[in-house]
């Protein structure tokens, strides 16, 4: 899916294994950002609400994980309420902030097709 909504630059680990913390990965522009990019997959087949607190346990993780990709991307399957997103967006934000890490954009791709950038 991304490979046709990004581009051919983008560059997919779904090999099983430790993958580095690192998803997907793509190094250009797309829209208005430009990268590199890190996508970070999380898939939950749980009740919605469940999926949601396992996302912001998984997030504050993977957010630790960051090198130097501007826009970070979390794509799940997982259905968010607005405040939800906003919940994640704040995480994301307090730990850029915390951490000095200037010019990162956070992105949630959800079931809905959220593509909102803080």
């Amino acid at each position: 899916m991304l490979w046709l909504e990004i581009g051919d630059k983008f560059k997919g680990y779904e090999a099983p294994g430790k993958d580095g913390g690192i998803d997907g990965f793509f190094g250009g522009r797309y829209q208005d950002k430009e990268g590199p990019w890190r996508f970070q997959y999380k898939c939950h087949l749980t009740e919605r609400r469940m999926a949601f607190q396992s996302l912001k346990t998984e997030l504050k993780t993977e957010l630790k994980k960051l090198r130097d990709e501007k826009p970070f991307v979390l794509l799940t399957n997982a259905a968010l309420l607005p405040q939800e997103a906003s919940e994640l967006e704040r995480t994301a934000q307090n730990y850029f902030e915390d951490n000095g890490l200037r010019g990162v954009q956070f992105g949630i791709w959800d079931s809905a097709g959220y593509h909102d950038f803080t």
